[in-house]
């Protein structure tokens, strides 16, 4: 019942008396000048971008240099799936023209 005899003026008014108070105290309790703070924020937020580049960086040669083998391993396991594709596909070759040749040799 109390909340239905406030009225939505007084909800702004509380509202913009808070901001107003907190603005106060935000500028009496401020330990140095605008300007100063701004260059000091400016400057923690390209340290922290620096560090977040490096951190990628270093991340990355970390990544190269463990999954070097890897790709050695595969490129390894290529080359020898080529070489048994290649041995394959002439066995075969071999097999079909042997096959012809008996085939052309039984009709003659």
């Amino acid at each position: 019942m109390v909340l239905r005899e406030h009225k939505i003026s007084d909800v702004v008014l509380g509202l913009g008396f808070g901001a107003a108070a907190g603005c106060l105290v935000g500028v009496l309790c401020a330990p140095q000048a605008g300007r100063r703070t701004r260059r000091q924020a400016i400057s923690a937020i390209v340290d922290c971008a620096d560090h977040v580049k490096s951190t990628a960086e270093d991340t990355g040669k970390y990544i190269r240099e463990k999954t070097s083998p890897l790709r050695t391993g595969a490129d390894e396991l290529l080359d020898r799936g080529k070489a048994a594709i290649e041995k394959g596909t002439a066995q075969i070759e071999s097999a079909v023209e042997a096959g012809t040749d008996l085939c052309r040799a039984a009709w003659r």
